[in-house]
């Protein structure tokens, strides 16, 4: 191959070649002086010593190839698709690039990657290389005439129909994005994606951050991405969890991925902690939001739709934990504890600002990744969470994130949602009921405890918004 090209691009051309394994590139060098002695011998002409050999993965050459500008790319490798990404973007406009592969399976996986990436080329032609053997012998005499050839004939039209579709498809992709040449594994919402050093970088959606590809991306950023396309016998959970009743709104972030400390939405704003979760009333934009408050444990509560037998706790703590792990390329050490109290699954994730060391990922990160994906809505792209517990696929059918901070959340009664209030109303309602009972009980008796009523005022001025004064109720038992 290299003396092929050598001659091809003669005197005033030149020849990179890569090889990845040493007794290769050391017999190829051999080869090659072993030719150029033996040509003098018949020639008097030189041939040209114009092939540079590198002992080298090209799949891992980004770097050599910016210094570079090549008319012609030609690799004979087993994974093509690998080394594509980065050699187009040196390769000339209307460069050609050859590749050689062994069967038609690997011709099929080339091209697939090619329009999966949406890399700018354009299929020319595909040619199949055969070798035959041929016996060639007079034709048999019959009735003193020569039997007819019968040459075969070839459907055209069908092939070239097709061609014309594929070339067609092809160029609505090179028009759509030039500079692609990587997928982003990790996260869908992203564009204009390219390798850098051998690296995937992409601009997430709606904020235009660059993202690298081979970790997880930052939840602030995730969540404008999607904005812009858009117990009874359990562990009771800490005094401090809070739930995430807001949902989806646009979030500020900084130039890192992570969110604001403050967050707006008009003039209404909230304080939010590392998870982007609002751990504040919400106020007017005068708001002082000091610092952004670390989330420092969150706990992942899944409920499994009924099933006759319960899991096998072992297995369970095994397929999250290694999911966990592998999936979204968390440390071990943060996943605290898995817990299975039938049919509810809790996970517990736990993660000091001073445990998370720099380039880790982020426990708020990690659960907006799994939440997504036990909802069916992934991220990633093209890679669907198959949760499979023992070789038996897992319905969940409820997931509920709680999170716990490294500084208590700063809510007052006044910021309840009226369904919240409603639940102390008819708790009050029903403590009325039992102290009026026992008021009137205890009056037959000739007893009466006057503190128990205050006491439940006490409970029903704090429960309704309209009584400003608590302190002095008012209420009478006739």
């Amino acid at each position: 191959m290299s003396l092929f090209l050598s001659r091809a691009v003669g005197p005033k051309g030149r020849v990179i070649s890569y090889e990845i394994r040493d007794d290769h590139h050391n017999l190829a060098k051999k080869n090659y002086r072993h030719w150029r002695t033996a040509w003098e011998i018949g020639h008097t002409d030189e041939w040209p010593d114009n092939v540079d050999f590198i002992l080298k993965d090209i799949s891992a050459a980004a770097a050599d190839m910016k210094s570079v500008t090549l008319d012609a790319v030609v690799l004979d490798m087993l994974n093509p698709q690998s080394a594509l990404p980065v050699v187009h973007p040196s390769l000339k406009q209307g460069g050609v690039c050859a590749v050689y592969l062994a069967n038609i399976t690997q011709v099929i996986d080339l091209l697939d990657r090619i329009r999966t990436c949406k890399l700018p080329f354009l299929c020319e032609r595909i040619v199949e290389v055969t070798h035959r053997n041929w016996l060639v012998v007079p034709a048999k005499i019959k009735n003193c005439k020569s039997s007819q050839m019968v040459e075969t004939q070839e459907n055209t039209e069908e092939p070239q129909k097709e061609y014309e579709e594929i070339h067609t498809e092809d160029q609505a992709i090179l028009k759509e994005s030039e500079y692609n040449a990587c997928i982003c594994e990790k996260n869908k919402r992203v564009s204009n994606c390219r390798m850098d050093n051998g690296r995937c970088l992409c601009d997430a959606v709606g904020s235009g951050i660059t993202v690298y590809c081979d970790t997880l991306t930052p939840k602030c950023l995730l969540m404008k991405a999607e904005v812009m396309g858009s117990k009874s016998g359990r562990r009771e959970k800490p005094k401090d969890a809070f739930e995430d009743t807001d949902g989806l709104y646009d979030p500020e972030c900084e130039n890192s991925g992570a969110f604001k400390a403050k967050q707006c939405n008009g003039t209404t704003c909230w304080c939010v902690n590392t998870a982007g979760v609002r751990r504040t009333d919400k106020h007017d934009a005068d708001l002082k939001c000091n610092q952004l408050v670390r989330t420092t444990w969150i706990i992942i509560e899944m409920k499994h739709a009924e099933r006759n037998t319960p899991l096998n706790a072992e297995s369970l703590k095994k397929f999250f934990t290694d999911t966990i792990t592998n999936r979204y390329l968390l440390d071990g050490r943060y996943i605290t504890n898995v817990l299975y109290e039938k049919p509810y699954i809790t996970i517990d994730l736990k993660q000091n600002s001073s445990d998370k060391y720099s380039g880790g990922v982020d426990i708020a990160d990690v659960a907006y990744y799994f939440e997504k994906d036990v909802k069916g809505d992934s991220i990633f792209h093209n890679n669907r969470l198959n949760v499979s517990i023992d070789n038996e696929a897992l319905k969940l059918e409820k997931t509920v994130v709680y999170y716990v901070d490294e500084i208590a959340p700063e809510f007052s009664m006044k910021s309840l949602t009226p369904g919240v209030i409603a639940v102390i109303v008819v708790v009050v309602i029903a403590i009325v009921a039992a102290i009026v009972v026992l008021v009137l009980t205890r009056r037959r008796k000739g007893k009466y405890v006057k503190a128990e009523v205050i006491n439940f005022c006490l409970w029903c001025s704090y429960g309704e918004e309209g009584d400003q004064n608590p302190e002095t109720p008012e209420f009478g038992v006739g």
